[in-house]
């Protein structure tokens, strides 16, 4: 007994020095988050996030950016509601896959003019923890499948420092959301595997509920879950947890307990579906699919996307309940119909095309991720084939990495567009956990160590010279930030969040001549109060005045906009660099 008591009272210093050192990894990463959320410009998608925000609150209604389930959105409109703001809702409309939010999110911008910047610095703040909850089951994750303290804070500096996660992480669009929630949901899922109790059941569902409030992506876990669940009965697992340790005790197969239930994961999937009509409060819960107008060419049985019909309608299917909220239906009909009909093109490394690339996302990831996060999953890779022992089990892994897997597979065969890397994200904040391991090298391995180190500090120096302007990172393969451009544009390299940069470098060193801004994305700058001339890129009148051109290169060489006449004429002035991601032309002095 006493020495038992010694053991756990000089357990605790190390114990209380690990929660110490996760708390402040996790304020680090808030800090660094709540900063760069003030230095940025309301990004394409965010005044439409936050205004559908706020009307869910205000009426009670899910149609605005239906394509989407509401969470982030909610979450980020609360302190707008509490600090008061003006809202405009005159081009409010509902119709068949309409997309009324873009406009009303023109208008919320309108309506409070410079007051706008603080209001989304408020929504951006709002939305912090999500971040933090990825990291934090990230780090659990990684901690319990490796069973080292170790490999758990090589998973959660990693993710607290990622530059892709933190760049979304600073915004009020759902990417980053997705991929904490998605983390959370595989980490109790695994758990409740592991250990099939009715507690462990409740919160893998009420995980995989949150799962599905942020994306419909995540879809996906419902059938993947009773895949694994299936494999995993079928394996049988020749150790167990014990409910009164998390130490791996051996027992032979007739010892085992029967895992997992099928009642369980029945209540796992009812918890979820639950909370996602919670969440809608049951917006049209169980409404007859034959009762739904879809857009999508899929589910309208139509010819043409955007036309309204119903291929369930005059089928025995149409009288089915469906039992989830009728928007978040409606949003995966939307989804697909913008899929189908998606008039953009591509780019891919200085190409220019309709339609995509099915290696978009892995090339995406290759020239946006640090070079010293691959140079460890390499050295992860290799350490693993050439060693006998394994850290975790092939089962243990298969939970963890499928789901990421499938998703990339998922969003690289949807050729139709290629423009947002942001979509493949979950996957990386996965691949993370995975990676985690390295951390094993720390410990036990002194030239292990050496390598795992100097990667590791690598990674952060590579994303901290970019801080705060981490949605433009490209890392040193790539050429860095400077040649981003030539790899990757859209929401990976220009989303309209350096519109107060510009704004900035303007007052402070150009003011004597006016700026011309060419850039795809729509703001009322003269109601922001900046101190810039917007000319859109489908506008034909463009004033071919002197002065400074600052063209987004998301419009730069585009073959929509090349012969564009404000584009035509800043080229022919003289070119004196950048600022963020947009190219500066101006008239010789």
């Amino acid at each position: 007994m006493g020495e038992r008591m010694r053991h756990r009272v000089s357990a605790l210093p190390a114990g209380r020095s690990r929660r110490i050192a996760v708390i402040l990894l996790l304020a680090a990463q808030a800090g660094l988050l709540a900063y760069s959320a003030t230095r940025h410009s309301p990004t394409n998608l965010e005044p439409a996030f936050l205004v559908s925000g706020i009307s869910h609150w205000q009426f009670g209604r899910f149609e605005l950016y239906r394509v989407n389930p509401p969470l982030v959105r909610m979450v980020a409109a609360l302190p707008i509601l509490v600090v008061g703001c003006e809202t405009d809702w005159s081009c409010f409309y509902d119709a068949p896959g309409s997309r009324a939010e873009f406009p009303l999110g023109v208008d919320f911008i309108k309506a409070n003019g410079p007051a706008s910047i603080p209001l989304f610095i408020y929504a951006r703040w709002a939305c912090i923890p999500f971040s933090l909850i990825g990291a934090y089951f990230a780090y659990c994750w990684a901690m319990e499948l490796y069973r080292s303290t170790a490999a758990g804070f090589v998973t959660l500096i990693l993710y607290a420092f990622e530059p892709n996660l933190l760049a979304h992480g600073e915004l009020i669009t759902a990417d980053e959301a997705c991929t904490a929630f998605g983390i959370m949901a595989g980490y109790a899922f695994w758990r409740w595997l592991k250990q099939p109790t009715w507690t462990r059941a409740l919160l893998a569902g009420g995980a995989l509920g949150l799962a599905e409030l942020t994306k419909i992506i995540w879809l996906i876990l419902f059938g993947l879950w009773v895949m694994l669940w299936l494999l995993w009965r079928w394996i049988e697992p020749k150790t167990v947890e014990s409910p009164e340790s998390s130490v791996q005790s051996p027992t032979s197969p007739s010892q085992a307990p029967m895992v997992p239930s099928l009642p369980q994961l029945a209540a796992i999937f009812l918890v979820a579906v639950y909370l996602v009509n919670v969440g809608y409060v049951f917006d049209g819960f169980c409404t007859p699919l034959k009762d739904f107008q879809f857009v999508s060419t899929s589910l309208s049985g139509l010819d043409q996307a955007g036309k309204p019909g119903n291929r369930f309608r005059d089928s025995s299917l149409g009288e089915f309940p469906v039992p989830l909220p009728k928007q978040y239906v409606l949003g995966i009909d939307s989804q697909k119909k913008d899929l189908e009909d998606f008039g953009q093109k591509s780019y891919l490394c200085g190409e220019w095309k309709d339609g995509g690339w099915w290696y978009y996302y892995l090339y995406g990831l290759l020239v946006k991720v640090p070079c010293g996060t691959w140079g460890l999953l390499a050295f992860v890779v290799l350490a693993r084939l050439f060693r006998c022992r394994r850290p975790a089990t092939l089962l243990d892994e298969l939970v963890l990495l499928t789901p990421a897997i499938v998703l990339l597979v998922i969003v690289s065969s949807q050729t139709e567009s290629n423009i947002h890397l942001r979509y493949a994200f979950p996957a990386l904040g996965i691949s993370l956990v995975f990676i985690g391991q390295a951390g094993l090298f720390l410990t036990h391995y002194p030239f292990g160590s050496l390598i795992t180190s100097g990667l590791i500090a690598y990674s952060l120096a590579s994303a901290a010279i970019v801080y705060p302007h981490h949605l433009s990172y490209f890392n040193e393969l790539a050429g860095g930030p400077q040649n981003g451009h030539r790899h990757l544009l859209g929401s990976s390299f220009d989303w309209g969040q350096g519109l107060l940069e510009l704004h900035h470098w303007h007052e402070s060193s150009h003011s004597q001549s006016p700026c011309f801004v060419i850039s795809p994305y729509r703001f009322d700058y003269a109601a922001l109060k900046l101190s810039i001339v917007p000319v859109f890129p489908d506008s034909r009148g463009t004033p071919r005045l002197n002065g400074i051109y600052a063209i987004s290169f998301n419009v730069l060489d585009s073959p929509d906009f090349r012969s564009h006449p404000g584009i035509q004429h800043a080229k022919k002035l003289r070119s004196i660099g950048r600022v963020g991601s947009y190219a500066i032309y101006s008239a010789p002095e």
